[in-house]
């Protein structure tokens, strides 16, 4: 008994039919001729003949199924993380994570210096240098009011 699989141009699964051949040397399934289940007799027996079919279509898509998913789980490690994030291991994710705690007290250290005045004291104009500014300033003005007359 040799067991081929027949696809319906109208569905996306097989069929698989069960073919007796008259010699079990000749392999050949289009030598052989199909099993059918005969016109006559009890229905039910009909139908277990289908049920029968069914499960074995069943078992050989199941092994099926195991074989590509031992496939993908041998293969899919190599060949799937190409382009994909990167992942850190924990040390490294705490290595970093301190070395930024870190960063970020000093740049609070150095704001609470500055602070408490820490830093250079403000700066001061003088007194005559303002009235030069001025000065240059009336003078600025005065120029572009002559201009317009």
């Amino acid at each position: 008994m040799i067991e081929t699989s027949a696809f319906s141009p109208r569905t996306e699964f097989s069929v698989t039919t069960a073919c007796f051949c008259s010699n079990d040397s000749d392999r050949n399934p289009s030598n052989c001729r199909p099993a059918t289940i005969p016109a006559r007799g009890n229905t039910m027996a009909k139908l277990s003949g289908v049920v029968q079919l069914l499960k074995k279509e069943h078992e050989r898509l199941t092994k099926e199924l195991h074989g590509i998913s031992a496939a993908l789980a041998a293969f899919g490690k190599t060949y799937g993380r190409h382009g994909g994030a990167r992942w850190l291991s924990p040390a490294a994710r705490a290595r970093i994570a301190a070395a930024q705690r870190a960063r970020w007290a000093k740049v609070r250290a150095s704001k609470s210096q500055s602070a408490k005045g820490a830093d250079t004291p403000k700066r001061t104009m003088s007194a005559a240098a303002r009235k030069r500014i001025a000065a240059a300033q009336r003078a600025r003005w005065a120029k572009v009011k002559a201009g317009k007359k």
